[in-house]
């Protein structure tokens, strides 16, 4: 899973060079199970609108897409969020 999680880090800082990618849920829990997703957080200087998050999650799916990472066979849950609210999520890994 580390190269996975490396792949997706890599490609999202490749859409999004400022951003802060970390793991977070089951897989940074280590409990992940068969049915489980990635859960990805981006975390960002600044706050977004819906519609900024809307259209960077795009992105962000495009260079996944483009890197050959396919979320069909491997499942993203991706969080877009600012650097300041990323206190909530009480376990995190920080990936890039």
């Amino acid at each position: 899973m580390r190269r996975e999680v490396s792949r997706v880090a890599e490609a999202i800082k490749r859409a999004v060079p400022s951003a802060e990618v970390y793991l977070i849920g089951g897989a940074a829990e280590d409990k992940l199970t068969a049915l489980s997703d990635m859960d990805i957080l981006v975390a960002l200087d600044r706050q977004l609108s819906h519609q900024d998050k809307v259209s960077l999650g795009m992105r962000i799916m495009e260079a996944l897409d483009e890197a050959g990472i396919h979320t069909t066979t491997l499942p993203l849950d991706v969080h877009i969020e600012t650097k300041s609210e990323i206190a909530r999520y009480k376990t995190r890994i920080r990936i890039l």
